[in-house]
């Protein structure tokens, strides 16, 4: 260990994000959580007949951990969940030549700091050395989805996304963001992908609420 991250490591020491145990500076949760985070692989169908895979349920443990995370400027947990989503993927065998995200508006990421599916998108993407390609953008500004009562969510998302200037025709695509709920804002995005002639996606999020 350098000297300098030895004395951060006392300043700042390094927790788990899960059970917030203080856990070593290079490690990204404690092994305990690790064992019991790591071991699931969740499946859904959303959408129009879209799979959409999820390491995680969102319990109260991940849920805490995500607010952190996304609005406590706990941006390093990204590392982790990504982790969790490669191992999603290797358990399903997952194939697929590039990954994206769900994108922010520029007011929610310039807020925020970060737009967090981003962050775990492009680890995971690194982790399998394959392009992270930022694909769509929003082009209007809609409420936000966890304010909306079940059947108001695919409506607010209608129309929002559209896809940037980049040529995905025949490419298989991962999309990624944090919490898929009734999946609505996946579909809608991978919608617009497969409109622009992608040959395939597959949806991912950190946790999934069912």
């Amino acid at each position: 260990m350098r000297f300098l991250d030895w004395i951060l490591s006392f300043i700042y020491p390094n927790k788990c994000p899960y059970c917030k145990k203080i856990i070593d500076y290079k490690s990204t949760e404690c092994m305990s959580c690790a064992e019991k985070m790591y071991s699931t692989s969740f499946r859904r169908i959303i959408g129009d007949n879209l799979i959409c895979y999820a390491p995680l349920k969102y319990n109260s443990i991940v849920k805490n951990a995500l607010v952190e995370y996304k609005f406590k400027n706990q941006r390093h947990y990204y590392k982790s969940f990504a982790k969790a989503m490669v191992n999603v993927s290797e358990i399903n065998n997952l194939r697929f030549d590039t990954v994206t995200s769900v994108p922010l508006s520029e007011i929610r990421r310039k807020n925020r700091g970060y737009n967090q599916s981003e962050l775990v998108a492009r680890e995971f993407a690194y982790h399998y050395g394959i392009p992270y390609i930022e694909t769509l953008k929003k082009v209007m500004e809609n409420k936000e989805q966890h304010t909306l009562s079940r059947e108001e969510r695919a409506y607010n998302v209608k129309g929002v996304y559209d896809l940037l200037d980049c040529d995905i025709s025949g490419k298989t695509i991962i999309i990624c963001d944090d919490i898929v709920t009734t999946g609505n804002t996946l579909a809608e995005c991978a919608n617009v992908l497969l409109k622009h002639n992608a040959r395939d996606v597959i949806c991912m999020a950190v946790a999934t609420v069912d």
